[in-house]
């Protein structure tokens, strides 16, 4: 588990720092404070020092611009510097220099991005392969990655198997399948998953994924079995909130020893149902090892989160507030269960 990190000249920080991170950490702030950004950035160190992953972060943010290959347009693009201004945007205010750094660590892990092309050309010069240094320290793992490669030939790439990434918009994804089909010899877990989707539904006796009918496609989808009635209901039928709510507890499962983050975690949701969902999120984080990273900006998520860390125990979560400070640099501020529930009870703003 990640105690504390800094982060370093990635996207919207300067310089930033977490020192007493917990089990489950929700964090807040008003729109363009970066809290999906330090989602990313810890994601980013806990996963291997695998550049890929940048990939998938920079294609769910539309700033990964792809390349054409070998057409027509390519006389009318430099592909390299197309691919230079899709890696300016993780720098902080999208500026690079050459041997510019940005840096991600803690006390147990650290991971730096360097930058260097392979000629040591100033920039506007640039004609070749550019080349980052993913630097994993204290794990006998660093390496150098010619990243563009990466990005080039388009490849998809997923998270480390205890990883996992619940994107604001990813309340549907075909790897759902693949967890679901992981659990299905443990009665326990699939019982567990069945009373979630409960939640909404009182009525859901089972669920499994379907092959789509007349599609050369091999992604599946998720069908329950409702009570009194015959047919399959496709869940997707059922609204975003209990697909949402799928995947969410299918990555926990699949996640033990290891990471979740949650982007937005109240889309979908409905306020009702947010206590029961962070009751079953810090239990299963206790039991199978897990750190959660989530963000929100809703005050009922908020108020319900404070709620269920006051009953487990304060040392079990933390709440994070970024915030614009007066010489225009993002800063945060910590509360613990306590100064949480007074700052609730007294109207504080915590979003």
């Amino acid at each position: 588990m990640i105690n504390s990190v800094k982060i370093k000249n990635y996207k919207c920080f300067e310089e930033i720092e977490f020192p007493q991170l917990r089990r489950v950490n929700l964090i807040t702030g008003k729109n363009n404070t970066g809290k999906s950004s330090v989602l990313e950035a810890i994601s980013l160190l806990v996963n291997n020092n695998d550049p890929r992953w940048l990939h998938v972060i920079l294609n769910n943010r539309g700033e990964n611009i792809r390349f054409l290959g070998r057409s027509r347009y390519e006389e009318e693009l430099n592909v390299p510097r197309y691919f230079l201004e899709t890696i300016k945007s993780i720098f902080f205010q999208r500026k690079i220099d050459l041997g510019e750094k940005i840096e991600i660590g803690s006390k147990e892990l650290s991971l730096t991005i360097d930058y260097e092309d392979e000629n040591s050309l100033p920039l506007d010069d640039v004609e070749e392969k550019i080349i980052f240094k993913f630097l994993v320290n204290g794990i006998g793992n660093s390496q150098t990655f010619p990243i563009e490669s990466y990005f080039k030939k388009g490849y998809s790439y997923s998270l480390a198997n205890n990883t996992d990434y619940v994107f604001t918009k990813s309340y549907l994804r075909e790897v759902n399948a693949d967890i679901w089909d992981s659990i299905q010899l443990y009665e326990e877990k699939r019982i567990e998953v069945i009373n979630v989707l409960k939640l909404i539904d009182s009525n859901i006796e089972n669920i499994t994924f379907k092959k789509r009918d007349f599609s050369p496609s091999p992604s599946r989808y998720p069908i329950v079995k409702i009570k009194g009635v015959d047919n399959e209901v496709p869940l997707m039928s059922m609204g975003e909130g209990i697909n949402r709510i799928l995947t969410i507890i299918l990555a926990m499962i699949n996640c033990r020893n290891g990471y979740v983050f949650i982007d937005e975690f109240e889309n979908g949701i409905h306020y009702s149902v947010q206590k029961k969902m962070w009751e079953i999120i810090f239990k299963l984080a206790q039991e199978l090892d897990i750190q959660v990273f989530a963000t929100t900006h809703s005050n009922d998520t908020i108020a319900t989160f404070s709620r269920v860390l006051d009953e487990v125990g304060a040392d079990k979560g933390m709440l994070c507030r970024l915030f614009i400070s007066k010489n225009g640099s993002i800063r945060q501020t910590e509360f613990d269960a306590k100064e949480l529930a007074i700052a609730i009870e007294n109207n504080i703003e915590t979003r």
